[in-house]
């Protein structure tokens, strides 16, 4: 899979062959393999996951 011809979006990645490839908070050696864009992109899935976290544990208003 040639670093170039992976198209990014903000919360996954597609590999050249049209198929998805899921980031998640745990990370993997794929996503460490694709350099600063995958790193970036698990960054912001492990962002996104603790704030999930947050929101779900705050009290909520009667």
């Amino acid at each position: 899979m040639a670093l170039n011809k992976i198209t990014s979006y903000p919360d996954r990645f597609q590999a050249p062959d049209g198929t998805p490839f899921e980031v998640t908070p745990e990370g993997s050696l794929s996503l460490l393999a694709l350099g600063y864009r995958g790193l970036m992109a698990w960054r912001a899935e492990r962002i996104e996951a603790a704030k999930s976290v947050e929101r779900s544990r705050a009290p909520r208003k009667a």
